[in-house]
């Protein structure tokens, strides 16, 4: 019986110690992003949807339709359907600078990189959204997501000054933070949600390139109006 609980004390305290290492090397992790100070909070007070601690929905929205999120991760992990993974490569067109910089008068041009990141050209100005060029995302590259094609069709290096940037959430798929490190110094602002302008803090980026946008308010980035409206995703990311 002392053998039993001795090496169930043993399991306890090394399952312990894992959970503050991993802890640890998260928060000194960049790629996890800021924390919002004090002072941030109580700007966040004043949107009318930040409550102890936490932004809130306007409307009460239900994450699951069915099952549990342990049965989801479980059917992510273990049981995935061969459907998800396209069966071969997908067809890209390869671009670079000189591409994106060819003037077009009168004309407003959309270039998709891929899931979310655009490149939108309207009256000579460029706005970027949601930026991710990386092969991998997320801070653990083992096991991050990895691109269906093993390029991308235009490398961060390679992008030309942007104006603005425009960020929905901070999902990893949609704020990646090797991408903003590239790019971070030939943008011209970042215009993100309430509450993302910490993580651009911490990756280097100066106050006066950020601008963080509370839902209902219209706000002017680069000569662009942007109006932030709510959206319903799933809590995880940075």
């Amino acid at each position: 019986m002392k053998k039993s609980l001795r090496v169930t004390s043993q399991w306890l305290g090394g399952l312990a110690l894992l959970l503050l290492v991993g802890t640890v090397s998260c928060q000194l992790n960049a790629q996890m992003g800021g924390t919002p100070t004090q002072a941030d909070e109580q700007v966040f007070a004043q949107s009318g949807h930040y409550h102890d601690g936490q932004f809130v929905n306007g409307q009460p929205t239900q994450l699951m339709t069915g099952g549990t999120q342990l049965g989801a991760m479980r059917q992510l992990l273990f049981h995935r359907s061969p459907q998800v993974n396209p069966p071969g490569p997908l067809p890209m067109h390869s671009l670079d600078s000189l591409t994106l910089t060819r003037p077009t008068p009168g004309l407003a041009q959309v270039t998709w990189f891929g899931h979310s990141a655009s490149l939108v050209e309207l009256a000579g100005r460029r706005v970027l959204l949601d930026p991710v060029l990386s092969i991998k995302m997320g801070p653990i590259r083992g096991v991050a997501p990895v691109r269906y094609n093993p390029q991308v069709p235009i490398t961060a290096e390679k992008l030309p000054f942007i104006d603005a940037v425009l960020i929905s959430h901070d999902h990893y798929d949609h704020l990646d933070y090797q991408t903003i490190q590239t790019i971070k110094d030939k943008v011209g602002v970042f215009c993100v949600p309430l509450g993302v302008g910490a993580h651009f803090r911490r990756w280097g980026v100066a106050d006066s390139h950020i601008r963080e946008v509370s839902w209902g308010i219209r706000s002017s980035c680069r000569g662009y109006y942007s109006s932030a409206s709510p959206r319903g995703t799933m809590p995880v990311g940075g």
